[in-house]
């Protein structure tokens, strides 16, 4: 069989855009007569790298999640097959490859029963009753009915111990109607309490304890810290309560680091879990309200929802990670009396001193409250410790800076000196040859001409250009020096960036600036030079140590001078790149630069 084109490994951008954008493929440049141009059509054969995580973590949960999982990933397998086939492929009599990116679009689905009805509904309308035989209505059917049939029982709180065998009917499978949902009635028992239920009512929570950015969105930096202490003090009478505190913490804690700003993992990578800084670290503030009133497993469903939003800005490992985790939380966080309230619905007045007390137990006899309390004096004391570290660099960096001003005025003055001394030997020379002329001059008029032949054949006349105090270059050293001094502001020092374009313009820098001298001494110095300077820039990539969030600060003078490829001085950027580091060293605990060369960028550990 061959195919037109590829199955992609990876989702790409345009199906990861809200609202989802329509695909680069050939498919879109012919015009099949079944849809409007202006329709945004997206294609099957990216279903599986862009949709298989967000079902698995969607139904992770659910009754019978193996079955579900295994179904849903064999249909998007066919089906992205089945579509990127070309000749010899007798599935289907017709090309079935795309469908409008709207229907497509299950990132904002968070429900397992919702996202089964959505899928099939775009299978069947789509794919299926375009195929034009019954091939691919056989393959792929069964298995959107069994898992249909698996999630519609589940919503009637029936979880049989195996799955049921569902007896395929195609005339069945002709005349369900997916595209709408059935929406079931059924009763919710909350946990036994003497105490009368009570309207909903909004209940207290730590929402308002996070960082309100200006787009209106929170940044949960505090969430790792705050979180846990809500869900601990609600975490009794669990099926396994521990494991529902370690993997509520795990999440917490992730979605705290996610919280600050970082600029060591910008961008998305597929090597390890990770996010997008720039949005996964702010979400809609209400995902941030965990109730104190609320039970355990209904903090778990509220941590399932937040999950479902950040896994938008994340790569697929994090997605597997964290699924996994959500899902042990949902399971070790289920109630031993089988029945969970919906969000919202508050805890007794009796159950929740009851738990209120019980945790003050645990906790030696601090009470919720106080450990709320006692970690935001904790969090405002880390703020202003922060604020005075950083009022320290800046007066260290200022102190820096008068410095460097007073070494580079004396520098000046130094240059100046030496050409007004190499002027005033030029000045005394023609002083002597002028009192020379005029002693030839007396003398011929004496009429002794003697002396005025001799100098005139020893004269040798030579074309002077005009001699300033300062040559080209140096004038051109010192306009940029004023431009140096100008520049004030702090920027941050480029970590964990690539550093062969710095390497290679420093290295072009060496071989125009070295003395044509020696060879010999050109070669080996220049080489030396050019491998410490790479040591130093794979110092300042890696950044060893402990580092401030908020990236280590320097003059922008400086890192404009290393990695901004400016025509200046090698020794010039020799001592703007040795500013850097100890920038580094000043600012990052445990990271030194000696340590990081004496190691051999930290193999030596591996050796001895």
């Amino acid at each position: 069989v061959f195919n037109v084109i590829e199955v992609g490994e990876k989702c790409p951008q345009q199906w990861l855009a809200v609202p989802m954008q329509a695909d680069d493929n050939l498919w879109n440049d012919l015009d099949d007569g079944l849809h409007e141009h202006e329709v945004a059509m997206c294609a099957f054969e990216n279903l599986p790298a862009c949709t298989k995580p967000l079902f698995a973590a969607v139904a992770s949960s659910s009754c019978h999640s193996a079955t579900l999982i295994s179904n849903y990933n064999a249909v998007v397998d066919e089906l992205a097959r089945v579509s990127v086939s070309g000749d010899f492929d007798r599935t289907c009599l017709f090309a079935v490859a795309r469908a409008p990116c709207s229907m497509l679009d299950f990132k904002a689905v968070a429900d397992a029963r919702e996202f089964a009805y959505k899928f099939a509904n775009v299978v069947k309308t789509h794919a299926i009753d375009k195929c034009g035989k019954e091939h691919l209505k056989n393959a792929l059917a069964p298995l959107l009915m069994q898992n249909i049939d698996i999630l519609d029982n589940a919503a009637n709180g029936i979880c049989p111990t195996a799955p049921n065998e569902v007896s395929y009917d195609p005339e069945a499978f002709d005349n369900a109607d997916y595209a709408s949902m059935p929406i079931f009635t059924t009763t919710t028992s909350t946990v036994a309490d003497t105490a009368p239920k009570t309207t909903p009512k909004p209940a207290s929570d730590i929402s308002g304890k996070f960082t309100t950015l200006s787009d209106g969105m929170c940044a949960a930096k505090a969430f790792g810290r705050l979180a846990p202490v809500v869900f601990n003090a609600r975490a009794f009478e669990l099926v396994d309560a521990d494991q529902a505190k370690a993997s509520f913490k795990e999440f917490a804690e992730e979605i705290g680091r996610l919280g600050k700003i970082t600029v060591k993992y910008e961008g998305m990578r597929n090597s390890r879990p990770s996010c997008q800084v720039a949005s996964s670290g702010k979400m809609p503030c209400d995902l941030l309200a965990f109730p104190s009133k609320e039970m355990a497993c209904q903090l778990a469903t509220r941590a399932k929802k937040l999950f479902l939003h950040v896994r938008m800005s994340c790569n697929d490992s994090w997605i597997k990670f964290y699924g996994n985790t959500i899902a042990s939380l949902l399971e070790a966080s289920k109630p031993n009396s089988g029945s969970c309230p919906e969000l919202g619905e508050r805890m007794g007045k009796t159950k929740l001193r009851e738990y209120t007390e019980r945790h003050e137990e645990l906790n030696d006899g601090v009470g919720f409250k106080e450990q709320i309390n006692s970690i935001k004096q904790e969090i405002k004391e880390d703020r202003v410790s922060k604020s005075e570290e950083r009022a320290n660099r800046i007066a260290k960096k200022r102190e820096r800076g008068n410095t460097k001003e007073k070494r580079q005025q004396e520098k000046l003055k130094n240059m100046a000196r030496k050409r007004i001394e190499s002027a005033m030997v030029e000045v005394n020379k023609k002083q002597q040859k002028l009192e020379q002329l005029r002693i030839a001059i007396a003398a011929a008029e004496a009429g002794n001409f003697a002396l005025l032949a001799r100098d005139e054949e020893s004269d040798v006349v030579v074309e002077e250009t005009p001699e300033l105090l300062m040559d080209a270059g140096q004038l051109d050293y010192f306009e940029y020096e004023e431009a140096e001094e100008s520049e004030e502001a702090e920027c941050t020092v480029p970590i964990a960036v690539e550093i062969d374009e710095a390497v290679t313009f420093f290295n072009a820098l060496v071989e125009a600036q070295s003395s044509p001298r020696s060879k010999l001494l050109h070669n080996a110095v220049s080489h030396r030079v050019k491998r410490r300077f790479e040591d130093v820039l794979n110092f300042i990539r890696l950044a060893p140590g402990r580092c401030p969030e908020d990236g280590v600060l320097a003059s922008c003078s400086d890192v404009a001078m290393v990695y901004g490829g400016r025509r200046a001085r090698i020794t010039d950027i020799i001592e703007a790149a040795s500013q850097l580091v100890q920038n580094i060293e000043d600012q990052c605990d445990g990271a030194t630069f000696a340590e990081h060369f004496l190691s051999v960028h930290g193999k030596a550990e591996n050796i001895f």
